[in-house]
């Protein structure tokens, strides 16, 4: 018969024990461990995603407005663009002396047919050094006739007066509102052998421009996916 020592027994039982809850403890932290690099593992597959879709998102948002901007551009240049060019070549004629201002037949004719290519333009004026102002305005109905006045003088901003006395070239101006519709201007000097001989100014309509910023407004609230 095999007799056991009862505080060998105790001892033997205290250490299996012991063994039992150090195995457990290892297994709970391993099992942490692991989850947590797992875990760590699927937020930074995340993170690297979301960070992808981010930069795709931006990078369209990114192209959709240069597109607008340019298309925009495009569509400014070509309504503004013709109304200058076409206001230097009269300018030219007349500093060039091709054409007299104090001439209204010769004039009418050459402010008619610069008008006509220009319908966003409603009026092209010619103003001498004495404040007569001649020129060419188109109707509602799109037919032509002469305006013919004399300018009062009236307080004047200064320094847009002494920009456009100064500058050689198209400057443009403010707007000005006509028949329920806002025209911007656009004005240059005349000059011959160095002397100021009169103006030319035209107004230019922004219904057109209008549209254009209305267009715009529409594409950059629609969806990136569109």
């Amino acid at each position: 018969m095999v007799t056991v020592n009862r505080s060998q027994f105790l001892e033997n039982t205290k250490f299996r024990g012991g063994a039992a809850r150090i195995r457990f403890r290892l297994s709970v932290v391993l099992a942490f461990s692991i989850g947590t690099l797992v875990l760590l593992a699927v937020l930074a597959v995340l993170a690297l995603q979301v960070r992808a879709n981010v930069k795709n998102t931006l990078d369209l948002l990114n192209d959709k407005a240069q597109f607008i901007l340019k298309s925009v551009e495009r569509d400014v240049a070509s309504h503004l663009n013709p109304v200058r060019e076409q206001l230097e070549f009269i300018a030219r004629q007349i500093e060039d002396g091709a054409y007299d201002i104090t001439d209204r037949k010769q004039l009418g004719t050459l402010l008619t047919g610069a008008l006509a290519p220009l319908p966003q333009v409603d009026r092209i004026v010619v103003v001498d050094p004495n404040r007569r102002a001649f020129g060419i305005r188109r109707n509602p109905d799109h037919k032509t006739e002469v305006i013919e006045r004399i300018i009062v003088a009236q307080p004047i901003d200064t320094e847009a007066h002494q920009n456009l006395m100064t500058t050689k070239g198209i400057i443009w101006g403010r707007l000005v509102h006509r028949n329920g519709e806002t025209f911007l201007t656009v004005q240059r000097a005349l000059r011959r052998d160095g002397n100021i001989i009169g103006f030319i100014g035209a107004g230019v309509s922004t219904t057109e421009l209008s549209r254009v910023a209305d267009e715009t407004g529409a594409l950059l609230s629609q969806p990136t996916g569109n």
